[in-house]
């Protein structure tokens, strides 16, 4: 029992660490890309047709189907807009005039504000001690990370890294 245990623990820690490795050179990728020349709704193209024959593939191994509700699907759209092309567009454009390390910290914050936003939009998520603990240790954390990313870079336009 111990050896399906810990055989398990170590396959979920490389499934974590490659899930880790993917979304985090992914803003290293970006920033390549944007320095090669491709504009960012090409790169954001090329990243979701990627995506998609991923998916696909994993769909065809698995053997699952698409939902064929009409309404399903056109939720399912609505989601993938709002919450991977604006944001991909959105983080490959600013990428432009920031660093791909800034990039990723920022990102990173988004459970932060998360928390805020629900405490906010839903009555049975409150802000409790433990959450705002969380919340001032997280943004400290990320002010002192973020800290020497703060001041403009010698000769870059500090109204565009301020955009980005």
């Amino acid at each position: 029992m111990t050896s399906v245990r810990s055989t398990s623990s170590r396959l979920l820690w490389l499934v974590f660490l490659g899930v880790a490795f993917a979304w985090g050179s992914s803003y290293f990728f970006i920033k390549i890309g944007v320095e090669s020349g491709l504009q960012p709704f090409t790169l954001v193209a090329w990243r979701l047709a990627i995506s998609i024959i991923g998916l696909g593939l994993l769909l065809r191994l698995t053997g699952s189907r698409l939902p064929r509700d009409r309404s399903v699907l056109m939720k399912l759209a609505v989601v993938g807009i709002i919450n991977v092309a604006i944001p991909f567009t959105l983080i490959t454009w600013a990428e432009q005039s920031i660093d791909s390390a800034l990039a990723s910290i920022l990102q990173s914050l988004t459970p932060l504000f998360s928390l805020i936003l629900a405490a906010i939009v839903l009555s049975d998520e409150p802000i409790t001690s433990n959450k705002l603990a969380g919340l001032v240790v997280g943004f400290a954390g990320a002010v002192l990370i973020l800290a020497r990313h703060l001041a403009p870079a010698p000769g870059a336009d500090p109204s565009a890294q301020l955009m980005g």
